[in-house]
């Protein structure tokens, strides 16, 4: 499947103070045909997921309306979005030739997390959900509960992400800044995180020993620098666009 091609929207280096959240209805275009394709689409993957034993919901997330950045403050207008939508779009045959309004820009946070001791933090997937993935970033889709209001929000989505996937707290993390976003390969929109913790891989090591993880995580694998930039590079268009961001 050909893609509209990943590519940096802003960067900034955004704490939450930075950043005014907009909550208005969603203005993806729509049209029968294109609905119609979708549920379709939905029962098919949901039926395909039951028979695999994969896990698979519909739950309510965020989209981007719009964006744009004043005197160093990020503005955005967040929409909503049925995760049936925002999976099941890319499945609609004529999806790539739909013009921008169409295009689901669900909101996902994604960050590159170093530990104290210039570690990099990726996690390894166990392959039950429908993440086919083996290995990937720390973050996850940006969802309306709790609801988001602020650039607190914002931040907070990530941070809840990274003490469910990693069991890092937010008072062990040193510094989170959002330095891009990032319009993802087939239309999704990407809220880039670096974040330095005030934890050593040894501590996290000892942590991680015998602990439960996430289900659809197999483990947390450290790198290092240019290991990590390696792993990026080998990756999907995505993760080589943060890559490259991170080697600027």
């Amino acid at each position: 499947m050909e893609d509209f091609g990943a590519k940096v929207l802003i960067s900034g280096d955004f704490v939450p103070q930075d950043a005014i959240v907009a909550l208005q209805p969603s203005n993806r275009q729509i049209d029968n045909e294109t609905e119609n394709q979708i549920e379709r689409v939905w029962r098919e993957k949901v039926a395909g997921a039951e028979r695999n034993g994969k896990l698979l919901y519909n739950g309510l997330s965020y989209r981007l309306n719009s964006y744009r950045v004043v005197d160093d403050k990020l503005f955005l207008d967040l929409g909503t979005l049925e995760y049936k939508v925002r999976d099941g779009l890319i499945a609609v045959p004529r999806y790539l030739s739909l013009p921008e309004s169409y295009w689901r820009k669900g909101l996902y946070s994604t960050a590159t997390v170093r530990t104290s001791d210039a570690q990099y933090l990726m996690v390894e997937l166990s392959g039950k959900s429908m993440n086919t993935n083996t290995i990937d970033l720390i973050g996850g889709v940006v969802e309306t509960e709790p609801k988001i209001h602020d650039g607190n929000g914002i931040f907070e989505s990530f941070l809840r992400e990274l003490e469910e996937e990693a069991l890092v707290a937010r008072e062990e993390v040193e510094s989170c800044r959002l330095k891009s976003l990032m319009q993802e390969r087939r239309g999704n929109i990407a809220l880039y995180f670096e974040v330095l913790l005030r934890l050593s891989s040894a501590d996290l090591r000892q942590r991680y020993a015998g602990a439960a993880l996430e289900n659809d995580i197999k483990a947390v694998a450290f790198f290092n620098r240019d290991e990590y930039l390696e792993t990026l590079r080998r990756h999907n268009p995505n993760k080589q666009l943060v890559g490259q961001v991170l080697a600027i």
